[in-house]
């Protein structure tokens, strides 16, 4: 593993069922880290860049977003990764999406601006999807 990955974590609404979240992200600072995941219930992204207290861990702020979007997917049937989900899966891999397998029938991934119509043809129309949520918009591509 390379050296520069720390496990972070960051702290959740105290309302919620969940009081934290760890993930993995790439040291850049003595206080400076690069998601490098994809978070299931942090409002943070593949990519963000975050300010953390490097005695705890814990992350203390967002320096930078990422250019990438967040989607959670639910898939209708509660099975192992096979079949009709991983055609989606792979599908959204092939359009440059980064996903994370939550459950058996829950995903989170992110989505570029390239490629947010794609994504949402394909999961608008496909039966294993039984709803999604963009949960945060990709910044607009520059061209």
């Amino acid at each position: 593993m390379n050296a520069n990955m720390i496990r972070l974590r960051h702290a959740l609404d105290q309302a919620g069922p969940i009081a934290g979240e760890t993930f993995w992200a790439k040291r850049i600072a003595i206080n400076r880290a690069v998601v490098d995941n994809v978070p299931f219930f942090s409002s943070l992204n593949y990519g963000d860049e975050v300010y953390f207290d490097p005695t705890r861990n814990e992350v203390v702020g967002v320096r930078r977003r990422a250019k990438e979007g967040r989607i959670s997917i639910k898939f209708a049937e509660e099975t192992t990764p096979t079949g009709a989900q991983q055609q989606v899966i792979n599908f959204l891999k092939v359009l440059g999406c980064k996903m994370e397998r939550a459950t058996s029938h829950f995903v989170v991934g992110t989505v570029t601006a390239e490629g947010l119509a794609a994504v949402h043809a394909l999961l608008m129309t496909d039966e294993a999807v039984e709803a999604w949520n963009l949960d945060r918009r990709p910044a607009p591509s520059r061209s």
